[in-house]
């Protein structure tokens, strides 16, 4: 493996780090794991400090985040009625900071992080919705390259 670092964290009120360990190790050889019990805190590191300056600019300023949106934007929104592909003319914007989600949810939550790519996801465990989306690193600029939401 490169310099790249890559991180996987994934939240599971039900296991213990112990349990996920010897699950995940064996896939994921250089990956760090944690499990979160409710009472458990997580601090997150970027890997890149370039890319935390993009998203904290992304998720709050409305013009920036749609000019850093790679079209076309791999994903979809998809509910019971419908199924639309994100466009920049058909955009809602996001405010979602995955780091609050990382505490306050009990959701799964999956990260997966290098110098070039950065991954989040978030699946409800009780109901039909998840969230996903994934900047890439092109020609020096971080840029958002998929985003999926499903509300079922």
């Amino acid at each position: 493996m490169n310099k790249s670092t890559i991180i996987l964290i994934l939240i599971n009120l039900s296991c213990t780090t112990n349990t996920i360990s010897k699950i995940i190790a064996p896939i994921l050889d250089s990956a760090t794991t944690i499990a979160k019990n409710k009472s458990d805190s997580i601090e997150f590191t970027f890997t890149d400090t370039s890319f935390e300056n993009f998203y904290t600019r992304f998720i709050s300023d409305s013009v920036f985040q749609i000019t850093n949106v790679h079209c076309p934007l791999e994903g979809n929104y998809s509910d019971y009625d419908k199924t639309k592909k994100w466009t920049k003319e058909e955009w809602s914007f996001i405010e979602l900071d995955f780091r609050d989600a990382l505490n306050n949810s009990d959701d799964s939550l999956s990260i997966v992080q290098n110098d070039l790519e950065f991954f989040f996801g978030s699946y409800c465990r009780d109901c039909g919705f998840s969230f996903e989306m994934r900047f890439e690193k092109m020609d020096g600029s971080w840029k958002m390259t998929r985003r999926q939401e499903n509300n079922y």
